[in-house]
């Protein structure tokens, strides 16, 4: 069995009640039960606990002389919360409008928005054509630097919904060459 030793210490006692019924129920746990005495309020300063009735306590009309203080806590946090908030967005924000200048960018021209998109500057420029009379037979060009280039020929081609898929069927020494092309529709 656990027993508690309190006294020399202060209670105040409007704010102690519960635990002037727990010494009225259980007093075999504190053992000087006899000598905790309250602090506070003044109208009940050194008077025994285990004396007063909790029932017959008016403590609802005294404030708490400390009451202030837990709520200066309160507007102390919100106000810190709301200051660390807005500081941190503004952080994120000046992060973000200088690291393209940290990172070595330097913008080119005022047309500066035509190169950070590069599948845009390259889509038009790259498009294989089609010729208009036969579907099956492309037009097809190639300048990307390798071996090998394609020339107008009868190449097989695949119609989807996202496109014609051309294909170069070719054999070259042992193993057979398979390339496909996307050609975006423009219908």
């Amino acid at each position: 069995m656990f027993k508690f030793f309190l006294a020399n210490n202060t209670f105040d006692c409007c704010l102690s009640l519960w635990f002037i019924r727990f010494l009225k129920t259980s007093p075999q746990f504190v053992p000087d039960v006899s000598l905790l005495t309250c602090a506070t309020p003044l109208s009940f300063t050194g008077k025994l606990l285990i004396k007063l009735n909790p029932d017959d306590m008016n403590c609802g009309s005294d404030i708490p002389s400390k009451s202030w203080l837990t709520i200066g806590r309160i507007i102390g946090i919100a106000i810190r919360s709301a200051c660390l908030l807005i500081l941190s967005v503004a952080m994120v924000y000046i992060y973000n409008r200088r690291y393209p200048s940290r990172s070595g960018y330097i913008p080119i021209s005022e047309h500066d928005d035509l190169y950070s998109n590069p599948n845009a500057l390259f889509s038009e420029r790259l498009k294989i054509p089609i010729r208009e009379d036969d579907d099956d037979q492309l037009l097809t060009h190639h300048d990307f630097g390798s071996r090998r280039s394609l020339a107008q020929s009868d190449v097989l081609t695949q119609a989807t919904t996202e496109g014609i898929y051309a294909t170069d069927g070719s054999v070259a020494g042992d193993s057979h060459i398979q390339e496909a092309i996307l050609i975006s529709r423009s219908d």
